[in-house]
């Protein structure tokens, strides 16, 4: 979940009404982002519901995975912010492991666009959106990615223009060598409210 305001966190986020965990979160300069899993989610489309503690721009992504280890799915989370074209966080892993980031990225200020953002090499993009409306600074754009798993996994993104961006990674353990499989993947963006993903 990729928020505008640091002081807006996500209360709850459900899919199909069962609670996720927060991975972890970090705040950058006018942005947050937070990344959530759940194991073994129902099968089926089921929504996604995401709750703000306040109000706030802000996009969600979700992805879901097979082959992942059911009772040590995740290794160590990473989290890094700035203020340039280049976001980046560097994250331990290892060969069979697959690598999830998202970052959000707000406008340095009101005469800066919203910056487009390009996927670093060896990435593939999973969504990439920004919310419109108002002032440019008071949007957001959030971006999702995942890389094969190596030591170490730099997750990067390339902006446009200069920006303000918060970036968090987390590996998944497989379950086996090579059994991490992504599925399924989804974005939208919300204003003021929850985002449902219909899954």
């Amino acid at each position: 979940v990729s928020i505008r305001t640091p002081a807006s966190t996500v209360s709850t986020l459900t899919y199909g009404g069962t609670g996720l965990t927060r991975i972890g979160y970090i705040n950058g300069t006018n942005c947050r982002v937070e990344m959530w899993y759940l194991v073994a989610p129902a099968t089926g489309t089921n929504t996604i519901a995401v709750t703000l503690s306040a109000g706030s721009k802000f996009v969600g992504g979700a992805a879901t995975f097979t082959g992942v280890h059911q009772t040590t799915p995740l290794g160590t989370f990473a989290s890094a912010s700035g203020t340039s074209t280049t976001p980046s966080v560097n994250v331990t892993s290892a060969a069979a492991e697959a690598v999830v980031d998202t970052v959000a990225i707000s406008p340095q200020n009101f005469l800066s666009p919203m910056p487009t953002a390009t996927v670093g090499a060896g990435q593939t993009q999973r969504w990439n959106a920004a919310t419109t409306g108002g002032l440019t600074t008071s949007n957001v754009r959030g971006a999702g990615s995942t890389e094969p798993g190596a030591n170490p996994v730099t997750m990067s993104w390339t902006l446009s223009s200069s920006a303000r961006w918060a970036i968090v990674a987390v590996p998944l353990k497989p379950v086996r060598p090579t059994a991490i499989k992504l599925t399924s993947f989804t974005a939208s963006g919300g204003d003021y409210g929850p985002v449902l993903l219909q899954w």
